[in-house]
């Protein structure tokens, strides 16, 4: 037999700690939002920067760097950019049905 303060919860107790929890995610999920989407952006804009740089310098011959170089940087930048974007975006904004 249980100690009188040992008793069951019942289902409106379990549905309140259930509804508890999954504001507190809901709370953590916006400030990571906060945090992340701006950090996110700003490492997309200083990448894209530097990969412009980089296409700059090399035509105005400046910097020598040969063609299936810039194809290599030009397209693993746009895979990696696309790529972390779709990946942060599903996480901080999640489809829920």
């Amino acid at each position: 037999m249980m100690p009188p303060s040992q008793t069951l919860e019942t289902k409106e107790q379990v549905e309140v700690r259930l509804l508890q929890g999954r504001a507190l995610s809901e709370q953590e999920r916006t400030i990571a939002r906060c945090f992340y989407a701006p950090a996110f952006f700003l490492l997309s804009c200083f990448w894209l920067l530097i990969v412009t740089v980089l296409l700059y310098l090399n035509g105005f011959s400046i910097v020598h760097v040969s063609d299936s170089v810039l194809i290599a940087v030009v397209t693993t930048t746009t895979a990696n950019i696309i790529g972390t974007l779709l990946v942060v975006a599903k996480y901080l904004f999640p489809n829920e049905k």
